[in-house]
């Protein structure tokens, strides 16, 4: 992991310079929120300001960084699509396949054809299909490729403007949780439905994160407003502290889609 880390900030840097030297818009490819959160500390540190976070709409999982020059803040802030990095593909089904497919079905038939995850954005499905946010790069090869998929043999695959998406709402619900004290164990204990011992494995396996920073230790404090991801098992933010219990126990509750 910390390897990778060093890779992709070593991109970044390279970006930025390219950016510096040639007077233009630079991106990346698209990154979790896990290695943004990583990235944003790097860029902090280099104390860069002429750049934006965009994955194709607002509230985007999968991101890329845009470093722009400082001749054109004024109209990158107001336009962060400016050299349209991102493109979209719409699948739309066959009546017969409505509903039948989900994320990782669209992902896996990409992933078939050897294009690497990182090229790939967020994924919206929705029951009559998918939109597919990706590099500009592979626009064509994907567009012409899916069809040759079994599972698109009888799909309509079409390259759409951004600005044609539509975002489905996510379903934001609630619950409440009772642990017995802040420490990210617990919780992750309590969240994934298992033992202390359990979460404590999850942490050791790096697949905890606090506001998209990974956990190190079992003993971390969570606090209110904080987003606690589980890789593999959701993710959730700790809404508020609704009271304790006569035995001291703290009830949570929490907001998940």
């Amino acid at each position: 992991m910390e390897k990778e880390s060093k890779i992709i900030l070593a991109q970044i840097e390279d970006k930025i310079r390219q950016s510096n030297i040639r007077g233009q818009i630079q991106h990346t490819h698209f990154f979790t929120e896990e290695e943004q959160a990583k990235i944003q500390q790097y860029v902090n540190t280099q104390k860069l300001q002429n750049y934006i976070w965009y994955g194709g709409y607002e509230n985007a999982e999968r991101k890329m960084l845009i470093i722009y020059p400082e001749k054109l803040e004024e109209i990158a802030k107001k336009e962060p699509n400016l050299e349209n990095p991102i493109k979209v593909i719409h699948i739309v089904l066959p009546n017969e396949n409505y509903g039948k497919y989900e994320h990782r079905n669209y992902l896996g038939a990409i992933m078939k054809l050897g294009v690497e995850r990182e090229k790939v954005g967020d994924i919206l499905v929705e029951k009559e299909g998918a939109y597919i946010f990706i590099e500009e790069t592979i626009e064509k090869f994907l567009t012409n490729q899916l069809p040759n998929l079994t599972r698109f043999a009888k799909a309509k695959i079409e390259n759409i403007p951004l600005k044609e998406v539509k975002i489905p709402e996510k379903q934001i619900q609630e619950k409440t949780i009772i642990v017995s004290s802040m420490r990210i164990d617990n919780i992750v204990a309590e969240l994934a439905k298992c033992s202390r011992k359990i979460a404590s494995q999850y942490i050791q396996q790096e697949r905890v994160f606090i506001n998209h920073e990974i956990v190190k230790k079992d003993s971390k404090e969570v606090k209110e407003k904080d987003k606690i991801t589980i890789r593999g098992k959701g993710r959730c933010v700790i809404e508020e502290k609704i009271r304790n219990t006569k035995k001291d126990k703290i009830v949570l509750k929490i907001k998940y889609s």
